[in-house]
Parts: C-alpha cells; sequence; structure tokens
C-alpha cells in the first residue's frame, strides 16, 4: 500500500509524512523510509509536525 502510493504520487519516502493512530502501520512507513507519527491526540501530533518545521492553523 506504501509503495503504491508512493510510486503513484512520484514522491520519496524522505518527502512524506504518514500519521496514522495504529503504531503497527507506522512503523511499517519508518521501515520504507517514511516519517511516521503515531496520532495520540490533536496536540501531542501538531508538536510533532511542529518539530518537523510545519505548523497548523486552529
Amino acid at each position: 500500500m506504501y509503495r503504491v502510493a508512493l510510486d503513484i504520487s512520484q514522491a520519496k519516502p524522505e518527502q512524506v509524512i504518514y500519521i496514522d493512530d495504529r503504531e503497527m502501520f507506522v512503523e511499517v512507513a519508518r521501515g520504507l523510509g517514511i516519517t511516521g507519527i503515531t496520532h495520540a491526540s490533536y496536540e501531542a501530533t501538531k508538536k510533532s509536525l511542529e518539530a518537523l518545521g510545519l505548523s497548523l492553523s486552529n
């Protein structure tokens, strides 16, 4: 699934951030070189994205 999405989007794994609340899927993405964030709460995910240089507007 992840490789197909990368192929379709023509993105490199290092250009992608995958967010999911299931750690197992996040780990699979990380295994392919994709930055993975396990969603636990809005605030925690927001902080993780900010640490990567992205910001969310409320």
